[in-house]
């Protein structure tokens, strides 16, 4: 990953321009009862915002794009009458761009952020064949794209402590609900190649309600800034946590 961002005063409040771009590749494999599956991946994206401070008010916006693709080969068993094994590549991409406002009210035991936003989401999965060991099409998955909104609202509790060693010791809660709307279930059309016959399947993207919690501790001295946090996001079908260190260094 390799990003910048430039900050200056303007007549209307503080102003912070970033940007951002990051590439990569890999390859995964995983193994079940009866079956084995390989990817090969490749990923890049880029990614702009823009930062307003003035007043208390704080308003951040961003626009991005990332696009991956993903080379799958699925060993098979000879039962299942599709050759030793199954093989595809899957390209996807996705658009998004958000606007969050926060405003902060100070008080001598804690500053209380109460914030909300809106994203947009637009991932989309080309089209594509998947084929047999003999390079032979036996299905194929028709385009998918998405549209999906949701809104963010909750509130950031932080305090920042000088220490007699120079140090500066943030630290801060963060908690939202976060509302979703639009295309929140994936639908593939799945074709059988040379026959007249299909299926969808049907997937949860997102649910309409989730939960987002975090907490974390900040250390900063001079141009250098360490950081340690734990993130928690929880909704009825699904949970995630993180644990997370950072480091800094701002020249």
């Amino acid at each position: 990953m390799l990003g910048g961002d430039v900050a200056w005063e303007s007549a209307v409040g503080s102003m912070m321009s970033g940007a951002a771009f990051h590439a990569g590749n890999g390859k995964s494999s995983s193994s079940g009862d009866f079956n084995e599956t390989r990817n090969h991946f490749n990923f890049w994206g880029v990614s702009l915002y823009q930062n307003w401070t003035t007043n208390g008010f704080n308003v951040t916006g961003d626009i991005g794009f990332s696009a991956t693709n993903n080379d799958l080969n699925q060993k098979l068993p000879g039962w299942m009458n599709f050759g030793n094994e199954l093989k595809g590549s899957v390209d996807s991409q996705l658009f998004t761009a958000g606007i969050t406002g926060e405003y902060l009210i100070a008080t001598s035991a804690v500053d209380i952020i109460p914030y909300a936003g809106a994203r947009y989401n637009q991932p989309i999965v080309k089209g594509f064949e998947t084929k047999n060991g003999d390079n032979q099409a036996v299905l194929k998955t028709d385009k998918e794209k998405q549209n999906i909104w949701q809104f963010p609202a909750g509130v950031k509790l932080n305090k920042t402590f000088a220490l007699d060693s120079g140090w500066a010791l943030s630290t801060q809660a963060d908690m939202a609900v976060i509302a979703s709307a639009g295309d929140t279930q994936t639908s593939n059309l799945v074709r059988v190649a040379g026959i007249n016959a299909s299926d969808k399947v049907y997937a949860d993207v997102t649910d309409k309600t989730s939960f987002n919690g975090q907490v974390g501790l900040k250390l900063q001295k001079g141009n250098m800034r360490w950081g340690v946090g734990y993130n928690l996001n929880a909704s009825e079908h699904s949970t995630g946590q993180t644990i997370s260190a950072s480091y800094r260094l701002t020249f």
